[in-house]
């Protein structure tokens, strides 16, 4: 049996360290180059604050009425219950409730399945590939948390039927929590962004 050589044990194990070592920077690249991407930074502006001219706030002579007295000290835990109960009595007047419930108007219709890819260029030129469907689509539930995708376009999309409301009332699309930029479309009518 031939023994075994351990000066060649350790520069194995380091070897294995620093293979073990660099995987984790590998997987730690992407997130790298997420954050060293150069972004569109030439449409963001330091703000500068207005030049604003001095005011003076003009004042009347001293009055001795309005200087603040403190209350008389509550020395025991009997004084504080009491002096807390004479309040509760005193404003308990104003949290009586005289106006009649107020009755729910609106039709509120909330949407949370949605499809959801990342865009390409040519979803951004041509709005009808989304509407048909092209491009493999993951049914997500909103809210929704992707991986970290770094400087990309991602599109959202879902079919809906509007509930029937009058010609003069207002209907009102609401997003929960919209990060970055979002561009909004109803049947390839563009309504907004933000």
């Amino acid at each position: 049996m031939t023994p075994i050589r351990y000066k060649w044990v350790i520069p194995f194990i380091l070897a294995l360290f620093a293979v073990g070592t660099l995987s984790v920077v590998y997987a730690q690249d992407a997130f790298m180059q997420i954050a060293s991407q150069q972004g569109e930074s030439d449409s963001l502006t330091e703000p500068i604050p207005p030049d604003l001219p001095s005011k003076f706030l003009p004042h009347g002579p001293h009055d001795p009425t309005a200087v603040f007295t403190p209350a008389d000290k509550l020395d025991t835990a009997e004084e504080l219950s009491s002096a807390l109960e004479q309040e509760r009595q005193r404003i308990n007047q104003f949290f009586k409730r005289y106006a009649p419930p107020l009755q729910n108007t609106r039709t509120i219709t909330t949407l949370s399945k949605f499809q959801w890819r990342e865009a390409t260029l040519a979803d951004l030129k041509d709005l009808s590939r989304l509407k048909a469907g092209s491009g493999l689509w993951k049914t997500v539930t909103i809210p929704h948390y992707g991986p970290p995708l770094g400087l990309t376009s991602t599109i959202y999309r879902t079919t809906f039927i509007a509930p029937k409301h009058k010609t003069n009332e207002v209907v009102i699309l609401r997003f929960g929590a919209v990060d970055y930029r979002a561009h909004v479309f109803i049947n390839n009518s563009y309504l907004g962004s933000h």
